[in-house]
């Protein structure tokens, strides 16, 4: 019986907790922008891992439409973009807000925003390479040539989109919200 009381009160107190005059409801089941990041770079990497394996098991029996060398090329760049996304998560997931000075967490935030950057800035000539590459081995297939177009003005919108939300998640824990 007291154990049911117990719990009815702690359930009151954690639902008529307000944030002090805003008028909104404190949640602590709430995710910060430091998990939501986490699980941004765990769903990229575990996502890049899921492609570089379909691509292997897809396109190594398809050897005579796609030559050894881009099958090669896009699997090493899969693979890259999953070690690197794997790393970033591993790294913003070690930041502890609760054992961490304020100042080590920004500083952690700045140096993986960083080199969020540069790989962008090392993946995205990769990623132009082997576009250009299927390009160059079907540019007499108009069909190839306008599925390729196709992937990348999607891929490039979904990228442009996914990159603003990790910024901004970014901009929100070194703005301290």
């Amino acid at each position: 019986m007291d154990f049911d009381i117990l719990k009815n009160k702690w359930q009151e107190a954690g639902s008529s907790m307000r944030v002090k005059d805003s008028g909104q409801w404190l949640d602590s089941r709430k995710a910060t922008s430091l998990d939501r990041l986490a699980a941004r770079y765990r769903r990229f990497a575990t996502l890049s891992f899921v492609a570089m394996v379909a691509t292997a098991f897809n396109l190594i029996p398809m050897r005579e439409v796609f030559p050894a060398w881009i099958i090669l090329f896009l699997i090493v760049y899969l693979g890259i973009v999953s070690v690197m996304d794997y790393w970033l998560w591993k790294g913003i997931q070690g930041i502890d807000c609760t054992t961490m000075t304020v100042e080590d967490v920004l500083r952690r935030c700045l140096f993986y925003r960083k080199r969020h950057l540069q790989f962008i800035v090392v993946l995205l000539p990769m990623a132009l390479g082997v576009l250009t590459a299927m390009f160059i081995q079907w540019k007499a297939d108009i069909y190839m040539i306008g599925g390729m177009a196709a992937g990348f003005i999607v891929g490039a919108a979904i990228g442009v989109r996914k990159l603003i939300d990790f910024l901004n998640d970014y901009r929100n824990i070194l703005s301290g919200e």
